[in-house]
């Protein structure tokens, strides 16, 4: 029983301590422009270019060729249970925290709107005014956990899993609105040929920063490093410039 214990619990601190090295790092990203989306097959935006620059002073011989694009949830879900992954760009809030370390802010703030049609005339002052809507959400993401957080029951959602999925319902009228980043939603209606100006902001749910988001076990130190880097590059001008390409 004594030997049966042992293994288990070497078996337990074998697992958190996987991949606890810089190099070992599995690095995923998702469709979320202008931080992080595909171009050309691989991964691009001001999120990757600021990791590109991480790893350039970390000492680190990694490419773009290096980062992993997935959907959201499936990444979100991945980091979670998996010591050893980087999810990004993630919105940092309380509630992550939890489950996350987070190396942030990335040099780019990130406000979750509920977006609807103009045409709707949406006069909204309060979460409550919300209860009464049909909102879409993309599973896992940050829009779905703040309207749950403020109340609002997750089963009244309507789930998508990428935000083609979300933008062409709304569209379509089949949502009366959707819980999203705004910039982000003007650029995908762009690339989907949805006229974006029927759209509006009609209620502001956070102004966050966002981040590079690993399981809660990772390594101290390696948090404590790449977070020294960020902390220089936002400091001596680099994000900024970096930010500048994607205005």
């Amino acid at each position: 029983m004594k030997k049966t214990i042992v293994t288990i619990a070497a078996l337990f601190f074998t697992s958190i301590s996987y991949a606890q090295s810089l190099e070992d790092i599995t690095w995923v990203t998702e469709d979320y422009p202008p931080f992080n989306y595909s171009e050309n097959g691989a991964a691009a935006g001001i999120s990757v270019d600021v990791l590109l620059e991480i790893w350039k002073r970390a000492g680190l011989n990694k490419t773009v060729a290096d980062i992993k694009i997935w959907p959201w949830s499936r990444g979100y879900e991945m980091t979670k249970k998996k010591v050893g992954l980087c999810l990004f760009s993630m919105t940092i809030t309380d509630s992550r925290k939890e489950f996350f370390k987070f190396v942030g802010p990335i040099p780019a703030g990130s406000g979750n709107t509920i977006i609807a049609k103009k045409s709707k005339e949406l006069k909204l002052n309060s979460i409550d005014d919300l209860k009464k809507l049909k909102i879409g959400i993309i599973l896992k993401d940050v829009g779905e956990q703040l309207l749950v957080d403020a109340g609002i029951d997750k089963n009244t959602l309507d789930q998508c899993v990428d935000p083609a999925c979300l933008l062409k319902k709304l569209d379509a009228g089949r949502v009366d609105a959707i819980s999203y980043g705004y910039e982000t939603a003007v650029y995908k209606m762009k690339e989907l040929g949805i006229d974006h100006t029927k759209f509006e902001n009609v209620y502001t749910l956070s102004e966050s920063n966002m981040g590079y988001a690993f399981h809660k076990d990772t390594d101290p130190s390696i948090i404590e490093k790449l977070q020294a880097i960020l902390d220089e590059i936002n400091a001596d001008g680099t994000g900024k410039k970096i930010q500048s390409k994607y205005q």
